[in-house]
């Protein structure tokens, strides 16, 4: 896996939920396809069951309820996102921790007080929480070719 693409109105669906939550962070899962360059077809938001600041719980029913959604299709989950109040884009200790479903992409959207925001990804490499980052493809369209 090298790279992710999403569109421009995914991308604009994340930020909007990150600075929605802050404080505290979201989080949902990321569905698509494709081994090499993956493709985000659709954004699942979950609350965070934790809510808090330095950590996020998807809820378990919304991941039963899209992999059941998702049988004979050709997506799957290819991973989370949840967003890093006040931090970087960059995993934490506790993402690297809980990160050990390898290939899978965590996505981390960082928004600061004044509602900045940037946007990063990292592949799952090993059951040890290493993390290699993804090159993020932003395209305007809703189809990718």
């Amino acid at each position: 896996m090298s790279s992710l693409t999403i569109t421009m109105s995914q991308y604009m669906q994340l930020v909007f939920q990150a600075t929605n939550y802050y404080p505290n962070e979201c989080c949902g899962l990321l569905v698509g396809n494709g081994e090499e360059q993956v493709i985000l077809e659709e954004i699942v938001e979950s609350p965070n069951l934790f809510s808090s600041r330095k950590k996020f719980l998807i809820d378990p029913q919304i991941q039963f309820d899209c992999l059941r959604e998702l049988r004979g299709t050709f997506n799957r989950i290819i991973g989370n996102y949840h967003s890093h109040p006040s931090g970087l884009a960059l995993p934490s200790y506790y993402d690297k921790e809980m990160a050990i479903e390898l290939d899978q992409i965590w996505l981390i959207i960082s928004v600061v007080k004044d509602l900045s925001f940037s946007i990063s990804a990292y592949q799952v490499c090993s059951r040890k929480g290493n993390m290699i980052p993804l090159e993020i493809n932003i395209t305007p369209g809703k189809r990718i070719a």
